[in-house]
């Protein structure tokens, strides 16, 4: 800074350091966070020292406009998501790919670029041509995956071309279960026996605790003849509610789709077993699964058009049941658009679950008067039960109760420090703003997407905030040395570096 301002002297900005850290008091700043105050006084703009890796995660940089010829091996459920930048909604389908030596998922990110692979008939073991791909992380952050989008084509290859023609086909992929044992763990496998038991459903509860939905059944090796083996395997499909799995009938052969081999233990006992996921699919039932593609698709365009929200298995388009819950943060909007855009609020219940409702039409006008820690009685027009999202849309839809639930969790639950903040959960946070980045268009598979970004402290530690698309603008109205409460905003991490992110229902209070 000296550099900048050259009629400071180091011993001067010390100086001045000392006294910015004097009048804020209770050792809120550190010497950094104080310079950045001090910089911002003398009407200097600082940069954080930052690498690469302090960046948020960037799919381009991974690889980009690739041309990919494989063939199908799998294609999943289409679905809306959050997008983890701003909670809002975005589609995505995703494909499993595979090559000569490779197999890997494939994330379809535009509805329309989906849709006509279905209508096209595109079934799995076809050639295809992929332009435009990319790299990116997978809607589980579990590692890299291939990702397609608006600017990308998917087409079918020659089968004569000298590439394609090398991949083998789904018939060479199949093994049976006595094969399995030569098999690494958590490889896609095509494994062709026959249903050995009834068919089981079920539900589980996630990490995080969510509830998913499961189906199980045993499959027995047969050989040319069609005589029973003695080898035998449970498999598992989590989270797949393909209706062709319950279908299916003891004694019946299949082809099973994209399965991978895992051993568990129970009891003491380690067993063999074959897991699938949304993607798994049974190769004589196709023609079945893509009448209940088609279907689906049909539910996504009408969640798009009518709601704009996510859409799970278990959201249905009708009224369901009300419930009690505290707000843990509501969304501040400017006045004009208050009654002209939807609003959002995340509210915590008696189970500890973290609920984001998406309030819009004649409901938005419940919300004028409610504020943190309120207890409401929601009354929702859809609720996803397993990705707990509510979307209200009738006057009533959001009302507060008087009785005091102690059994409700307070926003408190929320509070954290700085250095003490996880990934992959949500915070509020007593902080003070160090700095502010001015807004700048980031380039994203969608184009160029607006972004803002701050950097904050406490006591405990500095961390940067950043807002996307539309949210950028609740960045934009702060100063550097202003105090505030942040409501709600999402760690995460990149490259073991914690960022924060704004949603769509985190709020900011200015402390006066």
């Amino acid at each position: 800074m000296a550099r900048l301002r050259p009629g400071l002297s180091r011993e001067t900005i010390n100086s001045l350091i000392l006294q910015k850290k004097s009048k804020v008091g209770g050792g809120f700043l550190t010497d950094q966070g104080a310079l950045f105050l001090v910089a911002s006084d003398l009407g200097v703009t600082l940069k954080p020292m930052v690498s690469d890796a302090t960046k948020p995660y960037d799919p381009r940089r991974d690889a980009s406009d690739l041309v990919v010829e494989a063939r199908i091996l799998t294609i999943g459920t289409p679905k809306l998501i959050q997008r983890m930048q701003d909670s809002s909604p975005t589609f995505v389908l995703k494909m499993v790919l595979y090559d000569v030596s490779t197999t890997m998922s494939m994330n379809i990110w535009n509805h329309a670029l989906a849709s006509a692979l279905i209508q096209e008939n595109f079934r799995p073991g076809d050639a295809i041509k992929v332009r435009g791909a990319y790299r990116r992380k997978g809607v589980d952050s579990s590692g890299l995956e291939l990702s397609v989008s608006d600017r990308g084509e998917i087409v079918k290859a020659d089968e004569n071309h000298s590439v394609v023609s090398q991949i083998p086909r789904i018939s060479d992929r199949i093994i049976h279960l006595s094969q399995l044992i030569t098999v690494p763990q958590a490889n896609n496998v095509v494994v062709r026996a026959g249903i050995s038991s009834a068919v089981r459903t079920g539900e589980f509860k996630r990490k995080e605790g969510t509830h998913g939905r499961y189906v199980s059944f045993s499959l027995r090796d047969k050989d040319e003849d069609d005589q029973e083996k003695i080898s035998e395997i449970r498999v598992v499909i989590w989270d797949n509610s393909n209706p062709v799995f319950e279908k299916l009938r003891i004694g019946e052969l299949i082809t099973l789709l994209n399965v991978k081999p895992k051993i568990t233990e129970y009891l003491g006992k380690k067993t063999l077993e074959l897991h699938g996921d949304e993607t798994t699919d049974i190769l004589e039932h196709w023609d079945e699964s893509k009448i209940w593609l088609e279907g689906r698709f049909g539910l996504v365009s009408q969640q798009i058009r009518k709601f704009g929200t996510p859409l799970n298995e278990d959201v249905k388009l009708q009224k369901t049941s009300a419930f009690i819950a505290r707000i843990l943060s509501i969304e501040q909007k400017l006045e004009e658009e208050k009654t002209s855009s939807p609003s959002h609020v995340l509210l915590i219940d008696s189970l500890k679950r973290r609920i984001a409702v998406t309030v819009q039409d004649e409901a938005l006008q419940d919300t004028a008067s409610l504020k943190i820690d309120d207890v409401i009685i929601c009354k929702p027009y859809s609720f996803d039960q397993i990705g707990l999202k509510a979307v209200c849309s009738e006057t009533g839809s959001l009302s507060r109760v008087k009785p005091v639930r102690s059994d409700i969790p307070r926003s408190t639950v929320l509070v954290s420090e700085i250095a003490k903040l996880e990934a992959n959960s949500l915070a509020t946070i007593d902080c003070m703003v160090l700095s502010i980045s001015p807004s700048r268009d980031i380039q994203t598979k969608e184009g160029a997407v607006k972004r803002s970004e701050a950097l904050l402290a406490d006591p405990s530690g500095e961390i940067k905030l950043y807002a996307w698309r539309s949210l950028s603008k609740h960045l934009e109205k702060l100063s550097a040395g202003d105090r505030l409460w942040l409501y709600a905003c999402e760690v995460q991490s990149h490259e073991g570096k914690k960022f924060l992110v704004f949603k769509n229902y985190s709020r900011i209070e200015i402390q006066r």
